[in-house]
């Protein structure tokens, strides 16, 4: 599979952000951006794959003068190949105190630390961060519809450096100037967004 043009010119602009050393925050956007566009070319060509191996598909109806096939019954496993664990085994495992979690406890657990692990991974961009239904109603209940002023916040708290200098920008600006109050279900999701910022739990 060749490489489409748009992800070269972002595995260039990568190149060129390292050797010029800049900030995290703009290699994390590049990355990002390269990592979607990767997803996207690969989803494409695995969908023009799948879709031409199907194209050359034929169905044959049943004839009924053709030969009945015998029906074949599976073989039963030999005990060697059985999954199942033995009655000895499972005897000296419970012995020695060994316990097998099964397959569904194996699995079940890598992704619940997977999921809590991208919950908290810092946004580099609020406004990324913020789903058209958060955004319509932080405009609405907390910027008295100013959408103007909802652009310049998001903007400043993206250049913030740290929760605490967010917090304090937030409570010192936007809460007086809009009266905002911190049991409002409105304030206390934007708290949470800007909170998702700086990975703050």
């Amino acid at each position: 599979m060749p490489i489409p043009s748009e992800i070269a010119a972002l595995i260039d602009r990568l190149q060129a952000l390292k050797q010029q050393q800049a900030d995290l925050p703009d290699l994390l956007n590049c990355t990002h951006t390269l990592y979607q566009q990767l997803l996207q070319a690969i989803t494409a060509h695995h969908l023009q794959t799948a879709s031409s191996r199907t194209s050359h598909v034929a169905v044959i109806p049943p004839n009924d003068k053709q030969a009945s096939l015998p029906s074949i019954t599976p073989a039963e496993p030999s005990p060697e190949t059985t999954t199942a664990t033995s009655p000895l085994l499972q005897e000296i495992n419970e012995r020695i105190g060994i316990k097998s979690p099964s397959l569904n406890d194996q699995l079940k657990t890598p992704a619940t630390e997977l999921a809590e692990t991208l919950s908290y991974a810092p946004v580099p961009d609020l406004r990324k961060a913020i789903g058209i239904n958060d955004r319509f109603l932080f405009i609405t209940e907390l910027f008295a519809h100013n959408h103007q002023e909802y652009e310049q916040a998001i903007e400043t708290l993206n250049s913030c450096t740290s929760w605490d200098e967010a917090r304090q920008w937030i409570t010192h600006h936007l809460q007086t100037r809009y009266a905002w109050k911190s049991d409002h279900p409105a304030v206390q999701a934007f708290y949470e967004v800007v909170k998702k910022r700086f990975s703050v739990r």
